[in-house]
């Protein structure tokens, strides 16, 4: 694994002990699968996740938060997208798994989020 860049500004530095404890949590539910995490920010946990998943789509509506993620967090099974919610235009059941931390509360239409 290569070194982490932990920087300032958009949502702040990512908390590694936190990122890396949900990354192990998440473990039995991400083995393996193809993940969504959407709200991804500057990706670190899209970053963690990718190790052990077989496909990270990760996602976010800040377009600099994903070149940061592209620039720091790049793993060959990890894709960053700049999109929004009912823009993301996968497949029903296209993920075995849909992750997201720390977004509900930034989203004013949460009926339209949980249902995408």
């Amino acid at each position: 694994m290569k070194a982490l860049a932990l920087t300032k500004g958009g949502s702040g530095p990512p908390d590694p002990i936190f990122h890396a404890e949900m990354a192990n949590w998440l473990e039995p539910l991400t083995e393996g699968r193809k993940i969504l995490e959407f709200g991804c920010g500057k990706g670190y946990l899209s970053y963690l996740l990718s190790a052990h998943a077989r496909e990270v789509f990760a996602v976010d509506t800040d377009e600099d938060a994903i070149k940061f993620a592209r620039a720091h967090y790049s793993s060959p099974n990890l894709v960053y997208l700049h999109c929004g919610v009912g823009q993301i235009g996968f497949a029903e059941n296209f993920f075995d798994t849909v992750v997201s931390f720390e977004v509900i509360e930034h989203i004013s239409d949460y009926q339209e989020y949980l249902s995408e």
